[in-house]
């Protein structure tokens, strides 16, 4: 399942998403598997339902066109579960987001999505676009609040051992812990999660977040997300206690050298 933001947010950035529908089906897809495409501002827009024709795929990619300003991320990330669920349970279920981690005007939750996701068994690989980065590519558009101080400069102090640069100070909100985040997000499905959302996702549900900001192409990404799929072997297990309802906590740990390990941190399980 390939989730992408159409955002006039992102707009300067979508002829490289569009660039990108080749190697998602040739990665991610490949010659056995399925794939359906939704994009999402404002709205929420299944532009192709599972398939395995990968010229269908790439076409609802490549046909992507900018919207308007909204990024209902969790609805959309709530209708991709829905739609994944109904699919073979033998058949690996995988979403992939594109777009920005924030969500604007969703009537879901996440905490509540990623107990649905979690229960499905659905993974979450997000790979982050940047409005910064859209706005240096169409200086016509204005990305963000305006600034409150003059260009160059930073309301605040550095952080100690820090020189301020946009940059540092965009990224300065990553130093958290995510699984902390995800937990907390999960058991209480309710409450308003405002920060890292995409990157709670991916960790929630044991998949992975890349940023595009300056780290790697939006091609690179995608293929590096098709790489670790073709990869991986899946571990099960049936709890012994599987229908005692709350929070129950994942630890995996390994012996082996030079293994890479993905797993959420834990489900939840409604009181009947």
């Amino acid at each position: 399942m390939l989730l992408l933001e159409s955002s006039s947010r992102v707009a300067a950035l979508l002829p490289a998403v569009r660039k990108s529908a080749i190697v998602f089906t040739q990665t991610v897809v490949g010659p056995s598997g399925m794939a359906a495409v939704i994009g999402y501002d404002n709205g929420i827009q299944r532009l192709q339902p599972f398939t395995a024709n990968h010229d269908r795929i790439e076409k609802a990619i490549t046909g992507l066109k900018a919207g308007n300003s909204g990024a209902r991320l969790y609805d959309a990330l709530s209708d991709a579960v829905g739609l994944l669920r109904s699919q073979p349970a033998e058949r690996r279920r995988v979403i992939i987001v594109v777009g920005e981690a924030q969500d604007t005007g969703s009537e879901e939750k996440l905490g509540e999505m990623l107990r649905q996701a979690q229960l499905a068994n659905i993974v979450v690989y997000g790979v982050g676009l940047s409005t910064t980065a859209a706005a240096l590519r169409d200086e016509s558009q204005q990305a963000g609040p305006v600034p409150a101080t003059p260009p160059g400069t930073f309301g605040g102090p550095p952080r100690p051992g820090t020189v301020q640069t946009p940059t540092s100070e965009q990224r300065h909100a990553g130093n958290i812990d995510l699984t902390a985040l995800a937990e907390w997000a999960v058991r209480n499905a309710t409450a308003v999660v405002k920060d890292h959302p995409l990157e709670v996702a991916s960790t929630a549900t044991g998949g992975m977040y890349q940023s595009t900001f300056r780290e790697r192409t939006i091609e690179n990404a995608v293929d590096a997300i098709g790489g670790e799929l073709n990869a991986q072997y899946t571990l099960s297990y049936r709890p012994t206690k599987s229908d005692e309802p709350g929070y129950h906590q994942i630890r995996i740990t390994v012996d082996r050298p030079g293994v890479k390990v993905r797993t959420r941190p834990g489900y939840y399980l409604e009181g009947k």
